[in-house]
């Protein structure tokens, strides 16, 4: 899993200025490389699109690499808000297991954010368990619940 680098996006650039550049300009050489040499066709479109050119594909890896959150969290949040266990890549709940994982310093900077997912989360947790045990992966639930208990 890659690490963001917190410097990669200066705070003074325009929402508009950071969606019209591509991976390659926000991303470290070292994960542009990694992405160029041994990955597939969305990890590619990663650097070579620009942010505003992203299809969904896009977006999940970027989530699942734990990179350019910023612009991906505030995404991924508005699809949870229309259904709460929106596939990834594979399984049904995927989308919110991958937020999940996204590790604490950023949730120090995004406390609103994190609280929306808390709140998407307990909303899964109080489904009936039966609809949880036919469309959730154990591993998933498992993550929700360590989540919606977890303190900044």
């Amino acid at each position: 899993m890659l690490i963001p680098r917190r410097e990669m996006i200066s705070r003074e650039e325009s929402t508009v200025e950071i969606y019209n550049k591509t991976g390659r300009d926000l991303l470290p050489e070292n994960v542009v490389e990694d992405f160029l040499e041994i990955r597939g066709i969305d990890y590619y479109n990663v650097i070579k699109k620009r942010l505003v050119e992203y299809t969904r594909a896009e977006w999940v890896v970027c989530l699942r690499e734990k990179i350019m959150l910023e612009q991906c969290v505030p995404l991924f949040l508005e699809e949870l808000s229309q259904d709460l266990l929106i596939p990834g890549v594979f399984y049904k709940g995927e989308i919110l297991y991958e937020v999940t994982l996204i590790d604490k310093d950023f949730w120090l900077n995004h406390k609103d954010w994190f609280e929306c997912i808390k709140t998407i989360i307990y909303k899964v947790l109080n489904m009936s368990e039966q609809e949880l045990n036919n469309n959730i992966i154990h591993e998933y639930i498992e993550s929700y619940k360590k989540f919606y208990h977890k303190e900044l």
